[in-house]
Formats: C-alpha cells, sequence, structure tokens
C-alpha cells in the first residue's frame, strides 16, 4: 500500500523531493506558502551529480532552457587569466557522461513543478498553493496549517527552508543560527545589452558563453555565467570567497529518500528506512556544506569545525571529485541490498 507523504515547501529541493517519492508509487501532498505568480532568483549551477539524478528520472532537462558548461575558469582582479579550476573532462577520468548546465532557477523550477503536477511515472503530485504550514507534529505526522485545517502523513519531509516549521519541531525548539560572515549580491543582465558596452562586449568575446568564470581576489570573488540558452547573464558577487552545492545537495537528498522508500515500504519500516537516509547522506552532505565555504587552498580552516559534526572527517583532495562522483540512487540501493 502507498504511503501518505506531505512534503512542506514546494522549492526546488520540495519539488524534487515529491518526484522521488511519487515516481515509487507513494501518494504526495506538497503545501507551500507562496502563490509563485512572480519571477524570483537568479541563475543555478546545475552540475553533473545534480543533472544525473533528473536523466535517470527520464527529466527533460532542455525544457528548463539552460546553458552548457564546459569549464570553471579562474582569473585575477586585473582580467588576467590565472587558470582552469575543473573541465568537463573530468567526466572523462571517471567514465561518466552527464550534463553540465548553468540554468535560470525559475526555469528550473517551473520545470520540475510541471513535471510533478503533471505526471511522475504516472502518479500526479498535489500542489497546494498559499497554504503556509503554522507547525508539524513529528510524533503523529500531522501538519496544521495556519488557515486551521489539519493534515495527517506517514511520512513528513520537510523542505522549507532556513527558517524551517519541520526542523524547529523536530529539534523542538527553533535552532541555533551562527552567520558565516558571508554575502553573495547577484543580478541578471541580458548578454544582448552587455555586448553591446564596448568593455563589456570585448570581455565577453574573451571569456565566451559557454563556461563559469571567476575573477578572484583575497576574500572576494565575482562569478560570470550564462543561463536561459545563453540570453541571460547571470553575475555573483560573493564575500568572502565560497563554493555552491546546495542545491545539487537537496537534489542528492531526493533522491537517496526515494531510492530508499521503494513501492513495498510500510508503514512499520519507516523508522529503519530514515535511519538508512541518514547514514548514508549526513557524512556526505555536511562535509560538502562546511568544504563549500571556502576556496581549496583553506579547506583546512574549517576543518575544526567539521569534526565537531562529523569527528572522522578530513580535507576532500578535490571537491569536484568528492561530488561529481556521488551516486545516492546507487548507495541507496546497495544500503537496502538491491545491487550485489
Amino acid at each position: 500500500m502507498p504511503l501518505k507523504v506531505i512534503v512542506v515547501g514546494a522549492g526546488l529541493g520540495g519539488l524534487v523531493a515529491a518526484i522521488a517519492l511519487a515516481r515509487e508509487g507513494h501518494d504526495v501532498e506538497i503545501f507551500e506558502k507562496s502563490a509563485f505568480s512572480n519571477e524570483v532568483g537568479a541563475a543555478i549551477h546545475l552540475a553533473p551529480n545534480a543533472s544525473r539524478i533528473l536523466r535517470t528520472w527520464g527529466i527533460d532537462l532542455n525544457k528548463a532552457s539552460p546553458s552548457q558548461c564546459t569549464c570553471i575558469a579562474i582569473w585575477s582582479k586585473e582580467g588576467k587569466y590565472l587558470k582552469e579550476l575543473v573541465s568537463k573532462n573530468l567526466q572523462a577520468e571517471m567514465g561518466t557522461e552527464d550534463d553540465w548546465f548553468q540554468v535560470h532557477r525559475v526555469d528550473l523550477h517551473k520545470m520540475l513543478r510541471s513535471h510533478a503536477t503533471e505526471s511522475a511515472l504516472g502518479r500526479r503530485v498535489n500542489l497546494s498553493l498559499s497554504c503556509p504550514v503554522l507547525s508539524v507534529d513529528v510524533d503523529l505526522g500531522k501538519v496544521h496549517l495556519e488557515d486551521g485545517r489539519d493534515f495527517q502523513a506517514d511520512l513528513v519531509v520537510g523542505a522549507d527552508g532556513l527558517h524551517s516549521k519541520t526542523v524547529n519541531a523536530m529539534c523542538q525548539e527553533p535552532p541555533l543560527k551562527i552567520s558565516t560572515g558571508q554575502m553573495c549580491y547577484r543580478f541578471l543582465v541580458p548578454v544582448e545589452k552587455a555586448e553591446r558596452e564596448p568593455e563589456i562586449g570585448n570581455l565577453l568575446g574573451k571569456l565566451g558563453l559557454q563556461s563559469a568564470n571567476v575573477f578572484s581576489s583575497e576574500e572576494r570573488r565575482l562569478v560570470m555565467y550564462p543561463c536561459r540558452s545563453g540570453e541571460l547573464l547571470n553575475i555573483a558577487g560573493i564575500v568572502p570567497e565560497h563554493q555552491g552545492q546546495g542545491g545539487a545537495q537537496a537534489f542528492e537528498d531526493a533522491a537517496a529518500l526515494g531510492a530508499l522508500f521503494t513501492a513495498d515500504t510500510r508503514i512499520e519500516d519507516i523508522d529503519q528506512r530514515l535511519k538508512m537516509y541518514n547514514k548514508i547522506r549526513y557524512q556526505h552532505a555536511v562535509t560538502v556544506m562546511f568544504m563549500s565555504r571556502v576556496a581549496d587552498d583553506k579547506r583546512q580552516q574549517v576543518l575544526e569545525d567539521l569534526k565537531r559534526f562529523v569527528p572522522n572527517a578530513t580535507c576532500p583532495t578535490d571537491m569536484a571529485q568528492l561530488t561529481w562522483r556521488s551516486d545516492p540512487i546507487k548507495t541507496a540501493k546497495e544500503e537496502l541490498g538491491l545491487l550485489v
């Protein structure tokens, strides 16, 4: 019998979690506080470990109007080329060939929302908008909406962001939030408009429109790459420097959840499956989160912080290798004994 699942939040992570669980035949309902009436957000880097999941599910990524990425190039603040941080050649070394895209978050979100609500392997996800969640009872699996309605589920998935009601319910109090001191300023510029400015046009001619370009100085970065099929230029000023894998890790979390909660999962199996989920995702996701805060040459600085949560943690020798090789669906199947 399919499980009744409620997902709190219909951002990228919530939609992918809903798709993953609906694919296994479970009845999934999402409650989202927004009405999704306005376009919000800039671009997102969709690395191979994220695109692999969507391709495995038969999702046509071209519907998100992606821009191809072939490398991440590092430049000085004066515009002098320094090095290629990582390139698509890495996939050949790993024996894989997955898409490496840069997409507008809104385009990706619309594609996932359409896939979830129209069909996820024949089972449609029910999406309720303008339905903010007031509280969650984690013992009873009950979700209480601000409009007074209550909904019961066998499994509640929290995908409601920084001020998560589900996390607060699990912790029984708001979790301690510590600022990293990092800020990111994003904006989008039409490529056609940018090319009309001689100085910017010359720069784009040098950079090309198939790469992510990072202009770096001490503690600061300016990241520039195209999205929406090369029509828009995404620019992010980051202080201090850090790297992004947040969206990809949300996709991996969702994929692992779906792979563990197979169609034959019974209510009495839920606790065991969640322990499996924590086993295969916790150390990897927390390591990526901490190590993405800083550049390669500064990872040792955050190792002690990471060891508070992962005592046996070590510094990854290569973040791209660590993240791109990740295959949570395969790992989950191995944990269930479905792969030999």
